[in-house]
C-alpha cells in the first residue's frame, strides 16, 4: 500500500512539472525559447559544425510535438477509413 503512494506521488509530480514547464513555454513564447537556445549553443560551443548540428536537434526538438500529433491523427483517419471500408454495406 505504501509503495503505491509513493508511485503515485512521483507521476503526480512528474504531470505537474510537465505541466507546469509547458505552462511557463507558452506564456514566455517557444519563438523566444528558441532563440535564447540558439544564443547560449553559440555562447558554449566555438566550433561552427556543432553548432549547426546542435541548432538542427534544438529545431527538430520544437518540431517534434508537431509531427507526432500529425502522425498519430493521420494513423486514426486510416483506421477509421479502413473500418468505414469494412462496415460499408449496400441498400
Amino acid at each position: 500500500m505504501h509503495a503505491e503512494s509513493v508511485v503515485t506521488g512521483i507521476v503526480a509530480f512528474s504531470l505537474f512539472k510537465k505541466v507546469t514547464a509547458y505552462g511557463l513555454a507558452r506564456y514566455y513564447g517557444f519563438p523566444r525559447i528558441y532563440r535564447r537556445l540558439i544564443m547560449v549553443n553559440r555562447a558554449l560551443n566555438s566550433n561552427p559544425a556543432q553548432q549547426v548540428r546542435m541548432n538542427e536537434i534544438v529545431k527538430q526538438m520544437f518540431r517534434l510535438p508537431n509531427k507526432a500529433a500529425g502522425a498519430v491523427s493521420r494513423a486514426r483517419l486510416s483506421f477509421l477509413g479502413q473500418r468505414a471500408k469494412a462496415t460499408k454495406t449496400t441498400l
